[in-house]
């Protein structure tokens, strides 16, 4: 059986959507059901989108290698023409945060299925009317996890939360909301304290929340103030033990099992011999979104069970929480839907 072609369009030309670019070029062997093939690039500049496509995919991807006679990717000087390219199916949106909700509308509004970053929207009202029209039109729509922009500019949504965040509460979610135990319930008491900037944005955020069913908690810290090597890992705390996390994780390759040389007392336990899980794993990670995306479109499914809409909803109401608490605003134009 021939595989499924996915048609990319890209819109924004900055440095995730290059590494989402460089991904889908990755041929791999474990994927012979899914291709994929770049159709066209849009930036406000035309100059910018040919320099993306001649440096990151000028013979374009997957597809494209295997078949010779498609066209190779085109560049174009607005989002507009992607959005009505004929060739193109699934509209990849990788600008700024304060764009996403409005280039991610324009998408759908003519015709196509949309992957677009994190955060989807700047709030969860916003993304309510993106689910709304993706299900009217009968449209593929799913947020995407990693992203780029450490800006400190309140006018582009700027910050840890909305950039770092995420990932954070993404982890509380892997290990606690998506717990056979827990049956999908939604995490209660949330509360946030944030460091601000002195440009009004986010420096640190920190995050708490409970999950009754499980009787358990998630701390959850975000912050561009430390001046030290990059770190990023989620420690799951158990009775038996630890799980560290010790990548990104869109491409986790390496986790370290802890476990305790015997069940919590009150007097301190010791540990057994780390046991350490590595599995490399090629690219940036981003080609198995692209993979999953490909594969809902295929079915003819509107969302994908992975990261459907109420997910990234209900993300977007624990940033609303958190905001609200900590008297985050944005100057008046950013967020075209208020909560």
């Amino acid at each position: 059986m021939s595989s499924y072609v996915a048609s990319w369009g890209i819109i924004g030309c900055g440095w995730i959507s290059s590494m989402f670019v460089k991904d889908l070029c990755v041929e791999r062997e474990d994927s012979t059901e899914i291709s994929h093939s770049i159709v066209a690039v849009g930036s406000r500049d035309l100059k910018k989108a040919q320099i993306f496509v001649d440096e990151f995919c000028p013979k374009g991807s997957t597809a494209q290698a295997r078949n010779p006679g498609l066209p190779k990717p085109a560049a174009f000087g607005s989002y507009e023409e992607v959005f009505n390219h004929k060739d193109v199916d699934i509209i990849y949106i990788g600008t700024l945060n304060s764009g996403h909700y409005s280039d991610a509308k324009a998408a759908l509004l003519a015709g196509k299925n949309v992957l677009v970053e994190k955060p989807a929207c700047l709030n969860a009202a916003e993304w309510r009317d993106l689910t709304g029209i993706a299900v009217e039109k009968k449209l593929f729509l799913m947020e995407d996890v990693p992203d780029s922009h450490r800006n400190f500019a309140l006018e582009t949504a700027g910050g840890v939360m909305y950039d770092l965040g995420p990932y954070t509460v993404l982890c509380a979610l892997l290990a606690l909301y998506h717990h056979p135990d827990n049956s999908r319930s939604k995490p209660d008491k949330v509360f946030g304290n944030m460091v601000k900037a002195r440009t009004g944005v986010d420096l640190s955020t920190t995050i708490s929340m409970e999950f009754p069913k499980l009787e358990a908690t998630a701390l959850l810290t975000a912050s561009f103030a430390y001046n030290s090597p990059k770190d990023e890992r989620c420690v799951i705390i158990g009775t038996q033990g630890e799980i560290v996390l010790n990548d990104g994780l869109s491409r986790i390759t390496k986790m370290t099992i802890k476990r305790y040389d015997q069940e919590p007392t009150f007097r301190p336990t010791r540990w057994q011999e780390n046991e350490v899980i590595e599995k490399p794993l090629p690219g940036f990670g981003l080609m198995f979104e692209a993979d999953a995306v490909a594969k809902s479109i295929r079915n003819e499914e509107l969302q994908n069970s992975r990261m459907p809409h109420d997910e990234t909803a209900m993300v977007l109401e624990i940033f609303d929480q958190v905001r609200q608490q900590n008297g985050y605003t944005l100057p008046d134009g950013v967020e075209e839907i208020s909560k």
